[in-house]
């Protein structure tokens, strides 16, 4: 349905956000992470293969109507959180080399 298809969108923005969290983080620290919470490719993998079986065994109307519409709540806090504490780490880094430059 025309709802899904605004959810399914959503959900690519957040995990576009993700991605551009890790290039500009890799810009300002040279250090490349691709997990979040100990979560990454693998992991997403495997629950993707869990997701297809359950469509499977249960129907697409099910993840249609109980799954989509609350999958969006979860990476967008992980986004959230994920994005707050790479601030404060920025925000740590530039401390340090304002006291560099001055002292």
């Amino acid at each position: 349905s025309d709802q899904n298809k605004y959810l399914l969108f959503f959900i690519l923005i957040i995990f576009g956000a993700f991605m551009v969290s890790s290039y500009l983080m890799f810009n300002i620290t040279n250090e490349l992470e691709i997990a979040y919470f100990k979560i990454g490719p693998t992991e997403l993998r495997l629950l993707l293969i869990l997701i297809n079986t359950a469509i499977i065994f249960l129907g697409i109307r099910f993840f249609e109507e109980k799954i989509l519409p609350y999958s969006i709540i979860l990476p967008l806090v992980v986004l959230a959180v994920s994005v707050w504490r790479r601030q404060k780490r920025i925000f740590e880094i530039d401390l340090t080399e304002k006291e560099r430059r001055a002292g």
